[in-house]
């Protein structure tokens, strides 16, 4: 039987011989890696500052080691087609270095749009002592808190002496403005104003927790609560920087 034809359309290159040529690229793979990522952390040293982020980062190369050895015996029939894929795979491996190089960068941007969203759902910082909200359209801070396990609705008013709560969010908190005495007495741009005073258990807005917080229910009806001095006052610190608002426990 005479021996059939090579087909002349067929795959130019089926009859490359296997084994080492993978081998050989899945090392020039991994040399890149690693030529990609000591030229990344030269350029960036700030990148990689602490032991979460080493950890991280071999995490990620064993990650990719892993994956290259799976890719490698793929590019086997195919120089050209190998180096190619190589080039993909690194300019990937570059991208998601930038990416994580300018993470902070991008949370900032991030906790920014969530800001605009949602003014009022505040941003916990970093350090998980502070908190931060920027500014409504109105240029107002308002900040939604939980007092005694009871979500209220704050605006952040530093011109007011004591925590002010209406009397829509003291009957949810179970003081009844009809058993209250209304024995203070507050100037404000609308006259004088009565207060009762109450002290609240516990007022927490994210990682920022008081305890035995002095406050008061207006005896007219107020649009919103406001958060006073009797809880600012009380704080590490608290700082406004153009349109954010920072608390600090």
């Amino acid at each position: 039987m005479a021996a059939p034809k090579p087909d002349p359309w067929g795959d130019p290159y089926q009859h490359e011989p296997e084994g080492r040529g993978g081998c050989f690229w899945t090392v020039v793979f991994i040399a890149g890696v690693v030529a990609l990522v000591a030229g990344l952390m030269a350029a960036f040293p700030e990148a990689i500052a602490g032991e979460d982020d080493w950890m991280q980062l071999v995490y990620v190369l064993a990650l990719l080691m892993v994956v290259t050895v799976g890719v490698g015996s793929a590019f086997r029939s195919n120089a050209m087609r190998t180096i190619r894929h190589v080039a993909i795979w690194i300019g990937l491996a570059a991208g998601l270095a930038i990416l994580y190089s300018f993470r902070y960068e991008f949370g900032v941007i991030k906790d920014r749009v969530v800001g605009n969203f949602s003014p009022a759902s505040g941003i916990e910082e970093a350090d998980g002592r502070s908190v931060s909200f920027y500014a409504d359209e109105r240029g107002h801070f308002l900040v939604r808190a939980e007092v005694e396990g009871k979500p209220v609705l704050f605006m952040v008013d530093t011109g007011a002496s004591d925590v002010v709560l209406t009397p829509d969010d003291a009957r949810r908190l179970r003081y009844d403005p009809e058993d209250l005495k209304f024995t203070r007495f507050y100037n404000t741009a609308n006259g004088v104003v009565r207060g009762a005073p109450i002290n609240l258990d516990w007022v927490g807005i994210g990682p920022v927790y008081l305890q035995n917080v002095e406050a008061s229910v207006n005896e007219a009806d107020m649009d919103i609560s406001l958060l006073g001095m009797s809880f600012l006052g009380r704080l590490k610190g608290y700082s406004v920087s153009r349109d954010k608002l920072t608390l600090e426990q």
